[in-house]
């Protein structure tokens, strides 16, 4: 892996964290036990993981730009 692709996963990670932050705040604290904003989070990652895949063999999208979105993205 080159510094491209670091840098890539690292402003992916930031991006995805910020929007994981900004849901939690905008479906505010619930009086159940189970935590919505972190499972709607999880469902929207894997929703955007499964679109990426599939997407990437008819785009070819570049390794890096992947890695970006898939490890940063909805890893952060």
């Amino acid at each position: 892996m080159n510094t491209l692709t670091f840098a890539g996963i690292f402003i992916g990670g930031g991006l995805g964290s910020v929007l994981r932050f900004s849901l939690s705040l905008l479906m505010g604290k619930s009086n159940f036990s189970l935590p919505w904003a972190t499972l709607s989070a999880n469902v929207l990652s894997c929703i955007i993981m499964v679109l990426v895949m599939k997407l990437s063999e008819s785009l070819q999208l570049s390794n890096s730009l992947r890695l970006m979105i898939l490890t940063g993205f909805c890893g952060g």
